[in-house]
């Protein structure tokens, strides 16, 4: 019996769907003794019927069950095959829609990056203007004048695609956005129409525009992203891929030289390489790939195929002031020069050998990875690349590249994969069974949810004209700024600490001018902080006697390190003894320094302030004229911080 199902099942192994109903072959016929009786003659026609219904079950499809429905093998668009004669696999034609990031030369206009501002100015402009400009040609092929020559539109350059933000300027302390949508006055159609959201709101056209995307007068970010977007070519859109014709690439054959075995054990069988197809798009004459082709990139003005071997990086060589070009083997990972030099971070592996001798991408197969039997799938364990992972390729949209410069940064490329392609060592040919058809018709290769929200929640929209920051960028702009500021070195954080006693302590009490030229211990100060003290708060007044006189006394503080400085003074002028006026009225509070001294007897330290004074002692009765009262109500100490050194 022939393979009547595809299934690869041959005459002997024949195996059939389940079926309620019994084939029956050949099915009975009328005898010519048979009687002639209503349940003898439907004998045949239920025979035949339930053949048919039989029949059905093998070939037919039920509700609930997938039997008969098709298989990925089934489906010819972009399927797989290999001749099983040679290396050379084919693809058929098919249609698939796919990511764009292209930016390598594209784009209807010009962008252009200004020199970044001035930063010695107060305060310093650390942002750039970005200025768009488009040709007049660009505007005669949009109004139908010019007719050669090609714009490219794909309605991408027609509408806006993300509300506008607006800064909020109502407090110059106040650093935000809020989300409006009309904002900007040139394009403003309606006060809360439809018509002014995205998708239903077109861009505006001008031939040059300087626009900034900072500040509180930051150009309207809907406007600005279109500009963009027609200056890079709407890169990373998704467009349709057209394999007109079929299309074949021969698939490198196994080589033990990919290998790196230093078991003699043994012996590596099977490589898995990757087959794609580039996605050059149906709205693009050419697009670039990350191929070189000389000094300049392969461009490609069709779809074409590609392989990433499974194998094939194997030079790790040992590089650095203290290993020079040496092959990292057994011998050397278990000598001393690994071992003593291992942390050095200028010492470093270096592998070679991204690319194959016809321009594959390969990638590494060690050997551990080919004798499990953990990661695998169909029987083959091993290296798998990396589907669309590993190829994709997102342009890199700096400020400073100027659009159509066709600079390698702006190369972007993105993949089809199709299939793994297992090939075998001492096999000749690739056959269909060597093909794993995994052409991503049920593939998973968006965004997480969480990815998607955080992206659309962003305020400003994220667009080209509003990039996300990530944290390298941010620290490069911090360390810029830093850059601007004077180099601080601080070896010690120094903290100031003011403490008040509970209740005040007396310095000296009652005493007369020349009584008071002395040094004097402050009492009250914790012996832990007397090497700390950088002032004392001090209360000095006066009190007099009664009797009739006109005098004046002075008092000067100094310490060992500062001056004599007047601390007080006092005028007395009393006639007819009627005047009491300055009898303890409380004097001015004020800090002084002190110096902190260590008996050289005793060893004990004290906080000294050394006093100075001058006037009559004593009045026409031999009495005290003026006494000084000194007292002390609190001190500050000087901590130091645990040292650090500090760069800003």
């Amino acid at each position: 019996m022939a393979d009547f199902f595809a299934d690869g099942q041959d005459s002997s192994q024949v195996t059939y769907k389940p079926s309620n109903h019994l084939f029956t072959e050949p099915i009975r016929y009328f005898k010519a003794n048979d009687p002639y009786y209503w349940e003898v003659d439907n004998i045949p026609l239920k025979q035949v019927q339930q053949n048919i219904l039989w029949l059905r079950d093998q070939v037919g499809w039920q509700v609930g069950s997938d039997e008969g429905a098709v298989k990925r093998s089934d489906f010819a668009e972009l399927r797989p095959r290999a001749g099983g004669d040679t290396h050379l696999v084919t693809v058929d034609p098919g249609r698939f829609m796919g990511r764009v990031n292209d930016a390598y030369g594209t784009g209807i206009g010009k962008l252009v990056t200004q020199a970044r501002a001035d930063y010695s100015i107060i305060p310093p402009d650390f942002d750039s203007d970005k200025e768009v400009t488009f040709d007049t040609m660009l505007f005669r092929r949009i109004i139908g004048e010019a007719v050669t020559g090609i714009v490219g539109n794909n309605g991408l350059y027609d509408f806006l695609q993300t509300h506008t933000s607006t800064p909020i300027t109502a407090n110059v302390n106040t650093v935000g956005w809020q989300n409006t949508y009309g904002s900007f006055q040139q394009n403003d159609n309606s006060e809360n129409g439809i018509i002014d959201i995205p998708k239903i709101k077109l861009a505006l056209w001008k031939a040059d525009t300087t626009a900034k995307n900072y500040g509180p007068d930051a150009e309207d970010l809907q406007q600005l992203a279109v500009d963009f977007t027609r200056a890079w070519g709407a890169p990373f859109r998704t467009a349709l891929v057209n394999v007109e014709n079929q299309l074949s690439i021969e698939v490198p054959p196994f080589n033990d030289a990919d290998y790196v075995n230093n078991d003699p054990t043994f012996v590596p069988a099977t490589r898995v390489d990757l087959l794609f197809v580039y996605t050059k798009p149906i709205d693009a004459s050419s697009t670039a790939i990350a191929r070189s082709n000389g000094t300049s990139a392969v461009e490609l003005t069709s779809p074409q195929l590609g392989i990433v071997k499974g194998a094939g990086v194997i030079s790790l060589n040992a590089v650095g002031p203290d290993w020079t070009d040496v092959t990292v083997d057994p011998a050397f990972l278990g000598g001393a020069a690994f071992d003593t030099e291992k942390n050095n971070p200028n010492n470093r592996f270096q592998a070679l050998g991204a690319l194959d001798a016809n321009n594959n991408n390969q990638i590494s197969s060690p050997t551990v990875d080919q004798r499990q039997t953990s990661i695998g799938t169909s029987g083959v364990y091993g290296n798998f690349p990396s589907p669309d992972d590993l190829m994709n390729l997102a342009p890199y949209l700096a400020d400073e590249l100027q659009s159509g410069s066709k600079h390698p940064a702006l190369i972007g490329q993105s993949i089809l994969p199709l299939a793994y392609i297992f090939v075998r060592k001492g096999q000749l040919s690739i056959t269909n069974n060597d093909i794993l058809d995994i052409r991503p018709f049920f593939r998973t290769a968006e965004l997480t949810y969480n990815e998607r929200a955080g992206l659309a929640a962003a305020n400003p929209p994220a667009s080209l004209a509003n990039p996300v920051v990530t944290n390298s960028d941010l620290a490069n702009r911090l360390a810029h700024i830093g850059d601007l500021i004077p180099k601080l070195s601080v070896s010690a954080i120094n903290v100031e600490r003011t403490e008040f006693f509970p209740d005040d302590y007396t310095v000296f009490w009652g005493k007369t001018p020349n009584q008071m030229n002395a040094n004097w211990e402050i009492p009250g100060i914790p012996d832990e902080d007397k090497d700390k003290i950088v002032s004392v708060q001090f209360r000095l007044f006066p009190i007099h006697s009664k009797e009739d006189t006109i005098t004046t006394s002075l008092v000067w503080f100094s310490t060992m390190t500062k001056n004599k400085s007047e601390v007080g003074r006092f005028n007395l002028g009393v006639t007819d003894a009627d005047s009491r006026d300055a009898d303890g009225f409380p004097g001015p509070i004020f800090n002084f320094p002190v110096d902190t001294v260590t008996d050289p007897y005793t060893g004990v330290k004290k906080v000294t302030i050394t006093v100075t004074a001058q006037g009559d002692n004593q009045d026409v009765n031999k009495q005290p004229l003026i006494k000084w009262y000194c007292r002390v109500l609190g001190y500050t100490a000087r901590d130091s911080i645990i040292p650090v050194t500090v760069t800003y």
